[in-house]
């Protein structure tokens, strides 16, 4: 049975508060930056790697790009030199969202979002989401609301995409239309492949939705 309901999906949002990087958690999520046509890739796309293999290379020891990097050797021959940390925002202090699925490494990248994984905690690889979005300098309250509404439909959209059916929610088109340049100037991913696979999904899952209030 679909829903819309966030709840169902996150298990938890936790504030980044007075947590530092190095020290309580580190980012594990990295993108391409592609000199030669000037923009930024996935992993997947720039080098037809499947990257859900990642979050398992990460158990070893050693920095992530460094575990990155050899993994991708491994799977393609070639000795990645342009990988790029996802971005991490100092204001307006991101949340991390642990979600109640494995987390899709090409999928959160494509969405915007960078992966952390927490040094402190009981649970083994404990992986997190936060929306990896920066500004150059402070935005008034208005501009940070907004903000708000862009991350909360891209973590619809990136759940739309990875919970086979199970979350749904027929705002997002009005979102992408709000929204689409978010797409075309800010993911790095292939915009119009992605725009196309959240419209497919929107129809392929409508029919009977179980609606809960807006969270």
């Amino acid at each position: 049975m679909k829903t819309n309901k966030l709840k169902n999906f996150i298990k938890e949002v936790i504030p980044v508060g007075t947590m530092k990087e190095g020290v309580d958690f580190e980012v594990i999520s990295f993108f391409v930056w592609d000199f030669q046509n000037d923009e930024v890739r996935t992993i997947d796309h720039y080098y037809n790697f499947d990257s859900s293999k990642l979050l398992s290379a990460l158990r070893g020891g050693g920095s992530p790009i460094e575990l990155i990097s050899t993994e991708i050797e491994k799977g393609t021959g070639i000795n990645p030199t342009n990988l790029c940390r996802t971005p991490f925002p100092e204001y307006p202090a991101p949340h991390f969202y642990r979600l109640k699925s494995p987390l899709d490494y090409h999928m959160a990248i494509s969405m915007g979002f960078g992966i952390v994984r927490l040094l402190k905690s009981n649970k083994e690889n404990d992986y997190l989401l936060y929306y990896a979005h920066t500004y150059l300098e402070e935005i008034d309250e208005e501009l940070i609301e907004n903000c708000v509404y862009e991350e909360i439909g891209l973590l619809k959209c990136y759940l739309l995409l990875t919970e086979n059916g199970r979350f749904y929610d027929a705002d997002i088109v009005n979102f992408l239309e709000k929204y689409e340049d978010i797409f075309y100037m800010n993911l790095p991913a292939q915009p119009y492949d992605l725009v196309e696979r959240l419209l497919m999904h929107l129809d392929k899952y409508k029919g009977e939705l179980v609606v809960f209030p807006k969270v």
